[in-house]
């Protein structure tokens, strides 16, 4: 009986050997509800890196002992070049006639071949990212194939590759548990999906309504996260880009380079690190820089650069750095930016440790969605938090400016009667001077104060318009010029000159009767005082100065005032406009008039512009709503 004994062990350890299993790594199937891991204590691996060994050559006598228990619970693609095996043993125990599916997590594997036995040879069923997502039997993000269960103990065998780093790891599930659990992961990802798309319409409809820059900001790196997750989880593949699997070696890197790019561009902008940390600023910027470069060597000379994805946490890491030296500034909108990105970087951490860590718990596997939408609501109240800021700061500045008005007009008032008893005073002295030199004291003491009246005139028509209410009264243009034109005809030179008033369109016309009359009453001084002198240093001597006025009247009022005066030197046309600039010093002026109208044009939500070339003449453009 002894040897017997001794027989039947020999027996059993030549079939454990042959067949290359043993006890632990046998999968039992047991019943139809539990999820079944093929993982590395149950399966054997075995790497071929010359890439052309066949099912033949695997299950041969030569190979048969190669195979390992794999040093991971998930087994990777270390090398790229290399087909990777796998081999499992399943006993069904069942009682339950129930299908099965087995199914592929990392739907990144270019192609995935599964054996099953079949009357002494094997069946090859294979999906893969390298064909076209209708070539799938299951329409599902991930590889799942059917999967039937023998009566008996029967080993498996797995051959994949993949240009990128990918897990070969694999589930069993009966049809029914599959089924479920493919419902819930969907409605989870809409969920996903649709808080994305309804933040970015959201937030676009504010940047359309109040035109600030953040949040289209916003939308753009909402966007760029959504792109982001749909290589992530497989969606794009299946809804965006299902007939072009050539795509998935590129699509996944250019994606996350969008990711990074907008995060950038957003925390530059939502902090104002340039402000704030200029050196913080500078680090993002080139690591954009460098960042561009590898992805266009990755996608140019070498592939293998883009599946290299540490490097882009470090932006991240950055990011949270700064929020939080910008919050400790004493900047309170950067609280919410901080714990978004804390959520987002959690989230990120949580969905890298699931790649060593068998579980398809849907909260776990999709931690990185779930930190995303946590994000963008806590961005989305960093926004408005930062709108208010900036509201508030605008009110106190504007605060200021209504006292510092205040403050000029009193001044200007408080100053404007001592000056005007100078400027008369001075008048008399004029009138009977003991000296030759004492007429000319008088005379640089005239010319001065009535700049200076003039100065001050100009200083209470600025506050004046900045206090002006509109009043919208039906405007006829052709009166109104003729009226400021016959209000000049003592002014010096003003019949040196020739006036043209024209008013094209008869449409009724709706404005601030007060505003349009300083905005003509200035430009037509403007070209009065600087029309072209009687010299032979101008060209076009013989022909005489003119002042053309032309109204255009549609949808908007355009008046267009053309001379051929002296002209605006091409250094100063930028400036024109500015508050105390004169371009000639030697002209009687206070610098304020170009500026009066162009502030009363915006009062009326206008717009000017000017075309001029020295010593030929210029064109002013003035355009604002009916």
């Amino acid at each position: 009986m002894g040897q017997f004994k001794n027989l039947f062990l020999l027996c059993s350890l030549f079939l454990s050997y042959t067949s290359g299993t043993n006890a632990s790594n046998i999968v039992n199937v047991e019943d139809s509800y539990t999820t079944y891991y093929l993982r590395g204590s149950n399966i054997d691996y075995f790497e071929d890196a010359s890439g052309k060994l066949t099912i033949e050559d695997i299950t041969s006598v030569k190979y048969i002992d190669s195979f390992q228990m794999p040093k991971k619970e998930r087994p990777t693609n270390d090398r790229n070049t290399s087909n990777h095996w796998l081999r499992f043993t399943i006993k069904n125990t069942s009682s339950v006639n129930v299908g099965w599916v087995l199914e592929f997590y990392d739907f990144r594997i270019d192609e995935v071949k599964v054996y099953v036995p079949n009357d002494g040879k094997f069946k090859v069923l294979t999906a893969g990212d390298a064909y076209a997502f209708h070539d799938k039997k299951y329409k599902h993000k991930n590889f799942v194939f059917n999967f039937p269960l023998s009566d008996t103990e029967t080993t498996y065998y797995v051959q994949a590759r993949a240009f990128e780093k990918v897990s070969i790891f694999a589930v069993l599930r009966s049809h029914e548990r599959f089924t479920s659990y493919a419902i819930n992961e969907y409605f989870m990802l809409a969920l996903f999906y649709g808080a994305l798309l309804a933040l970015s319409v959201f937030n676009l409809f504010l940047f359309i309504t109040t035109g600030k820059k953040l949040y289209i900001l916003y939308v753009l790196y909402t966007l760029s996260i959504l792109l982001y997750a749909v290589t992530q989880d497989g969606i794009g593949f299946q809804y965006l880009w299902p007939e072009w699997p050539e795509l998935n070696n590129y699509i996944f890197a250019i994606a996350l380079y969008i990711f990074i790019l907008f995060t950038i561009l957003y925390v530059r902008a939502f902090l104002t690190l340039k402000n704030y940390f200029p050196l913080l600023d500078k680090v993002l910027r080139i690591f954009l820089i460098v960042r561009s470069v590898l992805l266009a060597c990755g996608i140019i000379f070498i592939p293998e650069l883009l599946t290299y994805k540490w490097l882009d946490i470090l932006p991240l890491v950055l990011a949270l750095i700064s929020g939080l030296l910008v919050w400790k500034k004493g900047y309170k909108p950067a609280r919410y930016f901080t714990l978004g990105f804390a959520f987002l970087f959690m989230g990120l951490m949580l969905n890298i440790l699931s790649a060593f860590i068998i579980n398809t718990n849907i909260s776990f596997v999709y931690s990185f969605n779930f930190g995303v939408i946590c994000q963008m609501m806590l961005l989305s109240l960093a926004i408005a938090d930062r709108i208010s800021e900036i509201n508030r700061q605008k009110e106190a500045v504007e605060e200021k400016n209504k006292e510092l008005d205040v403050f000029v007009y009193k001044a200007s008032h408080d100053i404007k009667g001592p000056l005007k008893s100078i400027i008369g005073l001075t008048t008399i002295g004029m009138s009977d001077p003991k000296t030759q030199e004492g007429k000319t004291y008088f005379d640089m003491i005239l010319k001065n104060t009535k700049r200076l009246d003039v100065i001050l005139a100009d200083l209470l028509m600025v506050t004046k318009v900045k206090q002006t209410e509109i009043q919208k009264v039906k405007i006829n243009f052709e009166e109104l010029i003729h009226e400021i034109l016959a209000s000049f005809q003592y002014y010096p030179s003003f019949h040196e000159m020739e006036f043209s008033v024209k008013v094209h369109g008869k449409k009724e016309f709706y404005s601030d009767a007060g505003l349009l009359y300083s905005i003509c009453q200035n430009m037509i001084e403007n070209g009065i005082k600087y029309k072209k002198p009687a010299s032979p240093l101008f060209e076009n001597q013989r022909e005489k100065s003119f002042l053309h006025i032309d109204v255009y009247l549609e949808d908007k009022a355009k008046i267009i005032f053309k001379d051929n005066g002296v002209g605006i030197s091409k250094e100063y046309q930028d400036r024109v406009f500015d508050m105390f600039f004169r371009g000639e010093t030697d002209k009687a002026g206070s610098g304020l008039g170009l500026y009066l109208v162009k502030m009363s044009v915006e009062k009326l939500g206008g717009s000017i512009s000017l075309e001029s070339k020295e010593g030929v003449g210029s064109t002013f453009f003035v355009e604002f709503p009916n």
